[in-house]
């Protein structure tokens, strides 16, 4: 198991992966840069409700009860956060597998997920603190583990990647 996943790793990260030369090399940390920001300026947003804009483009119907909106306003915003940080795990693993990571064994690999993991709980913390300082918004806890199980989806996403590529090695 562990021959087959350090030939797929080195098949998937090197062989197949960004090339490591020239103005590509730059396309993994400028999507970083541009994926931090994007959440920084969301963190920034005082009073940010997802409901009423999803009801504007008519994804979602008109919502009358209150209490209902308020608990689905909260699925969705918990939601959201999951997304982003499982999209900012897969992006910040995939700028580590271009710029950093030399080691292609299945060790590389876990190198580089708790590299990942470590950059991304560290950004919920500062992400969290970050909204401590903005009106009307709050940091708490219990959104860096919401973050976190982000985070899990997006190592969940590279797993299934490599073993799907290893198998159609």
């Amino acid at each position: 198991m562990v021959g087959a996943m350090n030939k797929e790793v080195n098949n998937s990260a090197h062989n197949e992966g960004p090339v490591n030369n020239g103005k590509k090399i730059w396309l993994m940390p400028l999507l970083l840069l541009l994926w931090i920001s994007i959440m920084f300026s969301f963190s920034n947003i005082p009073g940010l409700l997802t409901l009423p804009i999803l009801m504007k483009l008519n994804i979602l119907p008109e919502i009358k009860n209150p209490q209902l909106a308020k608990e689905l306003e909260y699925v969705l915003r918990k939601s959201a956060h999951i997304m982003e940080y499982a999209v900012l795990f897969i992006i910040v693993f995939l700028t580590i597998k271009t710029l950093v990571a030399k080691e292609s064994t299945a060790r590389g690999l876990a190198k580089s997920m708790l590299f990942s993991l470590l950059f991304c709980f560290l950004f919920a913390i500062s992400d969290e603190f970050h909204q401590t300082l903005v009106p009307n918004r709050t940091g708490k806890l219990f959104d860096v583990i919401i973050d976190l199980f982000g985070v899990f989806w997006g190592q969940v996403v590279i797993l299934l990647y490599v073993i799907w590529r290893r198998q159609g090695s």
